[in-house]
């Protein structure tokens, strides 16, 4: 905490493990700010699911288990219900206090206001954005939000265009993404503060319990057929896949363009996930590396593996590419030729990055 006579900001890194959904990226913004508690991220993020036929999402099967009122959270999670909020609320003010007192703040701006946002004084946009300090002298907010470019930054926003943004964040909360207008009446504001009770425990990296979790992804049959999964719907959840049969939803979509079944095609953020789920365990490999007594084999099959993590990478480039294509392109460019095409080339390498993925692990938790 950096705290003086005219401002205050809490600890802070832009973490690169997880950003598909700011849900994980910005709590894990506060959490990996001290890198005592990277044992705890390294155990934890190992296990996915996918949900629907075809996949209609990919998440964790974390959820957000670190922020819920069980003795094992990691943050305090409070949320203030719009209706809670009064009509002449000074969020400035309510920003300064929250901040003294050691709380970040999540809360609904319309970036229309915001200045470096990409809906700048063009279109009403709301967005989430993470608050952790102001600056009275230069009269200013600084927050991580989500640039032009999809990636986290760090922004210090005038106090006019704060207060602009917060309060028509309440009035255009219909324009909100990635939360309905419901939650947003119950999640105006979320303030996350860390549990000082839980640090201890934060700094302890069990790897038998690493690698349990491993075989579990590994081995996705082994999950039981009534296994919960935190998802905030349950539509579709008698169809779901755990851990490496993540794969064959993808296989199955593919598969459906080819043979001219159906020409729906997942968001690329659900490609993005399962990527960094991918990258997240070589990250969880190289930790262990470098911390523990390894043998000779298990870092020549760490190498393999990073190769085969930078395979998936070109595949989910090339998914990025049609989708932008499809996203950008005029309609009529598009036909339903160019999906099979470019699935029909897609599939024998996503299968081969399937099977190399498996045979690594597998040497990985013999090796281990």
């Amino acid at each position: 905490m950096q705290n003086n006579r005219s401002g205050n900001r809490l600890d802070i890194i832009l973490q690169k493990g997880i950003n598909c959904h700011g849900t994980y990226a910005y709590p894990l913004c506060i959490i990996l700010a001290d890198e005592r508690r990277y044992p705890w991220f390294y155990e934890n993020y190992m296990e996915i699911y996918s949900l629907g036929n075809p996949c209609t999402s990919i998440d964790y099967m974390d959820g957000i288990s670190y922020l819920s009122k069980n003795e094992n959270a990691i943050l305090h999670r409070k949320s203030i219900k719009r209706s809670e909020i009064e009509v002449q609320f000074d969020c400035i003010a309510f920003v300064r206090e929250s901040i003294h007192s050691g709380n970040y703040l999540v809360m609904f701006l319309d970036e229309y206001y915001l200045q470096g946002q990409g809906a700048y004084q063009s279109f009403h946009y709301v967005h989430d954005t993470l608050v952790f300090g102001f600056d009275d002298y230069k009269k200013k907010i600084m927050a991580v939000a989500v640039s032009r470019n999809s990636d986290y930054v760090i922004n210090a926003y005038d106090y006019e265009a704060f207060r602009n943004a917060f309060q028509d964040g309440l009035t255009h909360c219909s324009e909100a993404i990635g939360i309905s207008p419901l939650q947003l009446e119950e999640n105006t504001i979320i303030l996350l503060k860390c549990r000082e009770d839980r640090e201890q425990a934060l700094n302890i990296f069990d790897l038998n319990n690493f690698k349990d979790k491993l075989c579990l992804y590994v081995n996705a049959n082994v999950y039981s057929e009534t296994q919960e999964v935190p998802s905030v719907t349950q539509d579709h959840v008698d169809n779901k896949s755990f851990g490496f049969a993540v794969y064959d939803v993808f296989l199955q979509v593919f598969s459906n363009i080819t043979e001219g079944v159906d020409f729906w095609m997942p968001p690329y953020q659900q490609f993005l996930l399962f990527f960094e789920h991918k990258k997240g365990i070589l990250e969880r490999l190289q930790f262990i590396a470098n911390t523990q007594e390894i043998t000779d084999e298990s870092k020549t099959v760490l190498l393999t593996y990073r190769k085969v993590i930078e395979k998936f990478e070109t595949i989910m480039r090339q998914y990025l590419k049609l989708i932008n294509y499809i996203k950008y392109m005029k309609p009529a460019n598009i036909t339903d030729a160019h999906k099979q095409n470019y699935c029909k080339n897609i599939t024998k390498s996503f299968q081969e990055v399937k099977i190399e993925e498996q045979e690594c692990i597998k040497k990985i938790l013999d090796y281990l």
